[in-house]
């Protein structure tokens, strides 16, 4: 007591002091919780979709398929993700997805929102379903600009759109271009990018609409501008998968991409990063 008494009183003489330190503490106490938070989000509570522990990403370990540089690349191009899609004996799906700024109208003036551009598969493999309406699908990827579809993310719909049930139908403007929103996602979804909460995704095939100014074809072409996702099948650990898909992967086979140019060397590998999104 008499130091507390000794301490209250030397405050008391120096009130600038004295409002540093309680901001200095509140501040350094408010950071502590803020990173708590977030590593609470990443590490201590799974991703709200179906078993996460069983989804990798996958990168590249090569030389650049534009620049010739060589090194490690977890961005890829489109037709990488649809010819994973194919290798069914070591995986059970295979999604890709970037993330993308746009131009949003509805109803009034524009205004720039932070979208994710989304392979048809994206919400089948996360086991991630609607609340409202439906998600997008792979029918609407199927071919470029064949999916003008929105589907919103839970909250966004709450804040920008009230909740309203009448949603599913509506048109909104992505860029110049009309869109319909055909769904909500699952309450709590926001996806897989703790850093990055889109609100909300279009099919991949929608791409040159939603950012008209790239001149590439990125939906056929070997730019990298995706990540892939994969989901291993039951009992196939990342090592095996990646063991397995190594001779798809090597130059010159007759199973790599035609739209990928591979060089002879140095040899590529697919890389299967065993962490959560």
């Amino acid at each position: 007591m008499h130091h507390l008494r000794f301490a209250l009183r030397s405050l008391s003489k120096s009130p600038g002091f004295t409002l540093a330190s309680v901001l200095t503490l509140a501040l350094g106490i408010g950071a502590t919780t803020a990173i708590y938070s977030l590593v609470d989000q990443v590490i201590l509570h799974a991703l709200p979709v179906r078993e996460p522990g069983r989804l990798v990403l996958v990168d590249w370990n090569g030389d650049d398929l534009i620049t010739g540089a060589f090194g490690s690349f977890n961005l890829m191009p489109y037709p990488i993700c649809r010819e994973l899609q194919q290798q069914t004996r070591l995986l059970d799906g295979v999604l890709c997805r970037a993330e993308i700024q746009v131009n949003l109208t509805a109803g009034g003036d524009p205004w720039p929102v932070a979208a994710e551009i989304v392979s048809g598969s994206y919400f089948p493999v996360l086991g991630v379903g609607p609340a409202l309406g439906r998600v997008i699908e792979p029918e609407d990827d199927a071919a470029p600009r064949a999916g003008p579809v929105v589907v919103l993310a839970y909250d966004f719909w709450q804040t920008q759109f009230g909740g309203a049930a009448d949603i599913v139908g509506r048109k909104v403007l992505i860029g110049n271009d009309p869109m319909t929103v055909v769904g909500v996602a699952a309450a709590g979804f926001r996806g897989v990018d703790v850093g990055f909460v889109p609100a909300f995704w279009i099919p991949t095939s929608m791409y040159a609409d939603a950012n008209p100014s790239t001149e590439e074809d990125l939906f056929n072409g070997p730019e990298r501008w995706l990540q892939i996702l994969a989901r291993l099948r039951p009992g196939v650990s990342a090592a095996q998968a990646q063991a397995g898909l190594l001779p798809w992967f090597r130059p010159g086979s007759r199973k790599a991409p035609a739209a990928l140019v591979f060089r002879s060397s140095p040899p590529r590998s697919a890389a299967f990063t065993s962490r959560r999104a």
